[in-house]
C-alpha cells in the first residue's frame, strides 16, 4: 500500500513538473514576444521622434522666414510713404508753378 502511494505520488509529482516546465516555456515564450514588441516600440518612437525634431527644424525656418518677410514688408511699407510724401511735394510744387 506504501509503494502503491509513493507510485502514485511520484507519478503525481511528475505530472506538476512537467505541467510546470510547460508553463516557464509558455513564459519564457511570452517574455521573447514582449521584448520584440518593446523592441518594435522602441524603434517606433525613435522614428517618431525624428519626424518631430524634422518638423520643429522646418517649423523653426517658416518662422524665420516669415520674420524677414515682415521685416521686407515693413521697409516696402516705410519707402512706400517716403515716395508718397514726395510725390505729394512734387504736385504742391507743379501746382505752385503753373499758378505763376
Amino acid at each position: 500500500v506504501v509503494s502503491t502511494q509513493s507510485t502514485e505520488a511520484k507519478g503525481d509529482l511528475v505530472k506538476v513538473k512537467k505541467n510546470l516546465e510547460m508553463e516557464i516555456g509558455n513564459l519564457n515564450e511570452d517574455l521573447g514576444n514582449a521584448d520584440k514588441t518593446i523592441a518594435a516600440l522602441n524603434a517606433n518612437i525613435g522614428k517618431h521622434q525624428k519626424t518631430v525634431q524634422e518638423m520643429t527644424m522646418a517649423l523653426d525656418e517658416a518662422h524665420r522666414a516669415l520674420d524677414d518677410h515682415k521685416t521686407a514688408l515693413l521697409r516696402s511699407d516705410k519707402r512706400a510713404s517716403e515716395l508718397t510724401h514726395i510725390k505729394e511735394e512734387l504736385e504742391g510744387n507743379l501746382d505752385g508753378a503753373a499758378r505763376a
